[in-house]
């Protein structure tokens, strides 16, 4: 819309479009007045009755009467909660140790059976006394074997088979390869 029309529509006078209607009633007065009984609220706020004339506007004083303002609404009684349970001192028992295992037998000492056979030997040669397995000598500081079959013994490791030649980790004695040719073939 451009600024033109704009000025043309305010500068119009409407005035012509809004009459009052000649069919309307005239207004109806304002409700009577009830005049309390003396020493009541607002006796002294009354205005006197007044005749009604057409096309006049009546002015009635807004008389305000506060009510006193409702008690907040109580809420329902609630039933105390019982005291709290008072639980009796719980000692906590011992920590429990695992059993003890038995006792194992006494660990013996490592025994290579290659040593030892040559310590027995020497000593029946020599005459003197074959000593026991569980006798402490060279041949109870190592065994014979290790895991996965692997020679441990020093001194059999030296040794070469002289079938084979095996020698280290799968060392063995030229009477011993003899003995088990099967399991050499």
């Amino acid at each position: 819309m451009n600024k033109s029309r704009l000025d043309e529509l305010l500068e119009q006078k409407y005035s012509s479009e809004f009459r009052p209607l000649a069919s309307q009633a005239p207004r109806s007065p304002p409700p009577s007045i009830h005049v309390h009984q003396p020493g009541a609220v607002g006796e002294n706020r009354h205005v006197p009755r007044q005749a009604y004339q057409a096309n006049e506007f009546w002015v009635v004083p807004l008389v305000v009467e506060r009510a006193p303002a409702p008690a907040p609404p109580t809420p329902p009684p609630v039933a105390p909660s019982p005291p709290p349970r008072r639980r009796p001192a719980r000692v906590p028992p011992p920590p429990r140790r695992a059993p003890l295992p038995a006792p194992l037998p006494p660990q013996r000492a490592p025994c290579c059976s290659f040593c030892y056979k040559v310590a027995a030997q020497w000593a029946a040669e020599q005459g003197v006394q074959v000593p026991s397995k569980n006798d402490y000598g060279y041949w109870s500081s190592h065994s014979l074997m290790g895991r996965y079959s692997v020679v441990t013994c020093p001194v059999l490791r030296r040794v070469i088979c002289g079938h084979c030649g095996a020698t280290g980790d799968h060392a063995h004695t030229t009477r011993f390869h003899e003995q088990h040719w099967q399991d050499f073939e």
